[in-house]
């Protein structure tokens, strides 16, 4: 075997333990999209007294939030160097793929944006 065959075998080790060791967790996943939720609600106008309260629910409830209404509707395909995360929440589907310790939005994140955006603009009437 050539050294130019070994290296190239060392690296593919190499990069294949390093994408085991990041591959992202349900817990991460989790972190994620209460990020994404918080970012909504953010946007809410907080000088009204129901989008007042609106952030203040979502501040102090948010754990409980997305762990009754995320983790339970969430599939977590693991594929050793990545995972393939799909949630139904709020009646859309949304596919993100985890690799690295970084999330990219496959499909329905923006549906679900706009959905919660919608929920958030009536209960701010």
């Amino acid at each position: 075997m050539s050294n130019r065959v070994l290296v190239i075998i060392i690296l593919a080790l190499a990069i294949g333990v390093g994408l085991a060791a990041t591959n992202p967790t349900i817990n991460d996943y989790q972190t994620f999209i209460a990020g994404l939720m918080a970012q909504a609600v953010e946007r809410v106008d907080g000088s009204t007294p129901a989008g007042s309260l609106i952030r203040q629910l979502f501040k102090s409830q948010s754990k409980q939030v997305v762990e009754s209404m995320i983790r339970p509707n969430t599939l977590r395909r693991n594929y050793g160097f990545f995972s393939i995360f799909e949630t139904n929440a709020l009646g859309v589907r949304v596919v993100v793929v985890g690799v690295v310790n970084r999330f990219i939005p496959v499909d329905g994140m923006e549906a679900l944006t706009e959905k919660i955006g919608r929920l958030v603009a009536l209960f701010s009437l």
